[in-house]
């Protein structure tokens, strides 16, 4: 897959067990991929098992945040080159849309991205436009056609080709 997926497309691995962040580390740099595929791990991953994982430093990180204190922590301890991305979701316990966007503000002037997930079964298109609307660079898509076509309108509106 990886083979096939060089020059076509990025790939995002959501690695569900830590005891294999090691192995896809060591995958990634085997198969010389470290410019397309990347690594979504949780906070606590990032500070107390990628560290010590050899050939860490030179794989791309998806950091997954589930709280203000978690981006602060992003913002602060866990600040690597290779954590180009935070993954967060505007449905935060006690953490109002227009906190949210406070957050997501602090991310982008960290010279950060942050991805949200569609937080519905079938979004529609406003619901992803609205996520960009708060501030999410991108979107990860619960309902793919209304995803690719709310991505292009906002790709559109960005001055980038749709």
């Amino acid at each position: 897959f990886v083979t096939w997926a060089r020059g076509k497309i990025l790939i995002h691995l959501d690695v569900k067990e830590t005891d294999d962040l090691d192995v896809m580390v060591e995958q990634i740099i085997v198969h010389g991929a470290q410019d397309f595929v990347f690594i979504a791990v949780s906070t606590g991953e990032a500070r107390d098992t990628v560290p010590s994982i050899p050939g860490s430093d030179g794989v791309y990180f998806l950091l997954r945040v589930g709280s203000v204190l978690e981006i602060d922590a992003a913002l602060g301890e866990l600040r690597r080159p290779n954590i180009f991305m935070l993954e967060g979701d505007r449905t935060w316990d006690t953490v109002d849309e227009a906190q949210m966007m406070v957050q997501v503000g602090r991310v982008h002037d960290a010279g950060l991205r942050i991805m949200a997930s569609s937080d519905q079964y079938t979004p529609t298109i406003a619901d992803h436009l609205h996520l960009y609307d708060m501030g999410f660079d991108y979107i990860l898509s619960y309902n793919c056609e209304n995803g690719v076509e709310a991505a292009r309108q906002e790709n559109i509106a960005r001055g980038y080709p749709p």
